[in-house]
């Protein structure tokens, strides 16, 4: 029940991620890109897979150790 609910909240925040992902893959696509050549998308998967752990592994750690209950 605790690895649904941890589950629950990375794949939330990773959606929320990915929304700002697309946002700045469109502001590079846009602006950025017609002055720069590089490809960024590597980047841009990784940012959107790798930060939501950032805030999550925290949030496990405090729960688990703080608020185990049952």
């Amino acid at each position: 029940c605790k690895l649904l609910l941890a589950m629950f909240h990375y794949v939330l925040l990773a959606n929320y991620f990915w929304l700002f992902i697309e946002g700045l893959n469109l502001h590079t696509l846009i602006i950025v890109a017609v002055f720069s050549e590089k490809n960024r998308i590597k980047w841009y998967i990784g940012l959107g897979w790798l930060s939501p752990l950032i805030f999550v592994i925290p949030w496990v750690v405090v729960r688990a150790l703080l608020e185990d209950t049952l």
